[in-house]
């Protein structure tokens, strides 16, 4: 079939699947104008236009501004329309991040759903087997207040997860070395922790989380709350266990939006049986 050499601006509309008021506003910004408007006013478009339009379509489809894609369609300097092109990809990438970062936070919610309907009970404490698992580990900055000393090594965990796309993230939380409760620098030489799967590479950041005999206790709270542990030490030196390793405490949930409400927690100490 023969192309037709004039289209309406319904047809050039349903042509490229935009709407009339799309192509009427176009015209009105200078970014799109008819080749002629006929006696009637009617605005009419020519075959020749087709490759403009897909070139507007294809920068929209990519995230570009109109303004921006105007300033393209101006072609009138090389340096500023790569520069235009630059920034849109920084933005992408930007953009890219940020569905990561949301593919994260979903994650770690669902696993959170699933431990709704886990078999444990709050406060209790008890004794499990644990596997050995890998993690990447941000130590904290000393030299920052307590609240920011937390966020940034959390960010460094989350930049260095994002840097690998086919790694599975199993949770997250705060290592405290051993007898770090009983020490007047508790944040030293701790920081927080982010458990993978699938990762293969060697890593300076990467550490292991022990496996074996485990004390563990549910309970709400937050890192630094040394006192909610005292309850868990004492268990282990009544029932004649040894501390044999670091602190894990796991983040379950995060209660952001709950004013006043803290975070849901796993303690995991490490033990032996004593003789």
């Amino acid at each position: 079939m023969e192309e037709k050499e004039i289209y309406t601006i319904t047809e050039f509309a349903e042509m490229f699947r935009i709407t009339r008021q799309t192509l009427i506003h176009y015209d009105k910004i200078g970014l799109f104008k008819p080749a002629k408007i006929n006696d009637n006013g009617y605005r009419l478009y020519e075959h020749s236009q087709k490759p403009k339009m897909i070139e507007i379509m294809q920068l929209k489809d990519a995230g570009m501004s109109l303004s921006d894609i105007m300033e393209v369609m101006k072609k009138n300097n090389a340096d500023s329309i790569l520069a235009l092109f630059d920034t849109q990809i920084a933005k992408l990438d930007d953009q890219i991040l940020e569905l990561q970062m949301k593919k994260l936070i979903t994650h770690h919610r669902k696993m959170y759903y699933q431990s709704l309907f886990g078999k444990y009970e709050l406060n209790k404490i008890f004794v499990s087997e644990e596997q050995e698992r890998t993690a990447f580990f941000a130590p904290f900055d000393l030299s920052l207040e307590e609240d920011a000393m937390i966020d940034a090594a959390y960010r460094k965990c989350v930049e260095l997860t994002l840097q690998h796309t086919n790694i599975q993230f199993e949770g997250c939380g705060v290592l405290f070395r051993k007898g770090a409760c009983h020490s007047a620098d508790p944040y030293r030489d701790s920081g927080v922790f982010f458990i993978i799967k699938n990762i293969s590479a060697d890593h300076s950041n990467l550490i292991t989380l022990s496996g074996g005999m485990k004390v563990k206790k549910y309970f709400y709270g937050n890192p630094g709350q040394f006192e909610l542990l005292c309850d868990v030490m004492q268990y282990i030196d009544d029932h004649h266990y040894e501390v044999t390793g670091n602190i894990v405490l796991h983040n379950i949930v995060e209660n952001y939006y709950i004013a006043g409400k803290n975070d849901l927690s796993m303690l995991e100490v490490p033990v032996r049986k004593l003789p």
